[in-house]
């Protein structure tokens, strides 16, 4: 192929009351990159979790849910306000979205990854787009709960998947770490996937690279602005090592998996589109 057009997506965290509400949600995303003619897209680490999001039921989380509903599109005062007092309530109950997730997880994981496979299936099947889906922590096949990111290939397909190796400290409790590096065939090339911090180690991007990957696609979640710079800046400089084509997307808004929403960071970061220095405007890096 001479010529690629792919997509990143830089999405932010929210809790959903319903299949139908997410799937909205990536309907945004997906029609801005079919106006571009894009072929390839990719979601954000972590933002598959909120495929199963309504699945994490109780007086609480409906809360949560609908101290959300008020950013998404455009609401009356009324909504806006019972949105407002909802929130309210929820932080004085100490409602925790990651313990009633982390408890799910533990009960029906199976369930939590057929949501997830449906809907990306679904979405990807029905524009005709290889996806890298948002990564969700996962079952594999052995039952053992993964930091997973899965790819779906224009047909639903799922065409591979890519479990998180360097498990970070905040997710002790909700995964086990992978054991592998493996590139992912896919109708739009090669794919080299790697989770946050993975992009930050050389060894990495060369395993993929010696494997004949096209494209390095990072995936990050992150609370602070110096580690969403040491992982953007990570992908670039894997292009330039590697010769080839990077791309990063973060997830961004407020930390619902964290162990206190309230206390905890934002997600922040900005996704690119990356290349040999050579290949970009004034040697940025940044296609």
């Amino acid at each position: 192929m001479s010529k690629l057009v792919v997509a990143s997506a830089q999405q932010q965290m929210r809790l959903f009351d319903s299949p139908d509400s997410y799937r909205k949600e990536l309907t945004r995303f997906l029609n801005m990159a079919r106006a571009k003619g894009a072929q390839l897209l990719v979601f954000p680490a972590l933002s598959g979790v909120m495929a199963a999001s309504h699945k994490v039921e109780g007086f609480r989380m409906n809360l949560l849910k609908q101290a959300d509903d008020r950013q998404r599109g455009k609401s009356s005062v009324l909504a806006r306000t019972r949105s407002a007092l909802a929130g309210s309530t929820a932080s004085l109950l100490g409602a925790s979205f990651r313990k009633g997730f982390a408890g799910l997880l533990q009960a029906d994981a199976a369930a939590l990854a057929a949501a997830y496979e449906m809907i990306f299936s679904e979405t990807a099947k029905a524009y005709e787009i290889t996806i890298v889906a948002g990564s969700a922590y996962l079952p594999d096949a052995g039952g053992v709960i993964r930091h997973r990111a899965t790819v779906f290939g224009p047909d639903g397909a799922i065409l591979g998947v890519h479990d998180k190796l360097l498990i970070a400290p905040d997710e002790a409790g909700l995964a086990t770490a992978g054991d592998t590096w493996h590139v992912v065939t896919t109708p739009v090339g090669r794919l080299g996937i790697l989770l946050g911090e993975e992009a930050l180690y050389p060894e990495t991007g060369r395993a993929l690279a010696y494997q004949g990957a096209d494209l390095l696609v990072t995936l990050a979640a992150t609370g602070s602005e110096a580690s969403a710079a040491y992982v953007r800046h990570g992908a670039i400089a894997l292009a330039q090592e590697n010769r080839c084509f990077a791309l990063s997307s973060f997830l961004v808004g407020r930390n619902r998996l964290a162990h206190d929403e309230n206390a905890a960071a934002g997600f922040v970061g900005r996704s690119g589109i990356y290349a040999p220095l050579e290949m970009t405007p004034r040697y940025s890096g940044v296609l």
